[in-house]
């Protein structure tokens, strides 16, 4: 079967961008997992992926919420629920 055909309809599939780097490491855990399994039970002699580092992520600032914004949140209960009416009890 050509690639073409295994992958008809599936988009961004042929980009010469690359994979993230996320998908870089999720696929490299899976084949370390998969080889450390088939290492352990003897059926390869030594896992190829084991010296293989894990890519590096670019660490975005993600905004969070102010200490002011958490206080005016765990102020205003939704009271129409009945978990809500008991937590508000309980203060």
């Amino acid at each position: 079967m050509s690639t073409k055909m295994k992958y008809a309809g599936v988009t961004n599939r042929e980009k010469e961008e690359g994979l993230s780097p996320y998908t870089i490491a999720f696929r490299l855990r899976d084949l370390r997992t998969m080889f450390n399994f088939l290492a352990s039970e003897e059926l390869v002699k030594a896992n190829p992926v084991e010296n293989i580092k894990q890519p590096r992520f670019d660490n975005e600032d993600k905004e969070t919420f102010s200490d002011d914004h958490v206080k005016r949140l765990l102020e205003a209960p939704n009271t129409g629920t009945f978990a809500d009416l008991a937590l508000e009890y309980h203060r």
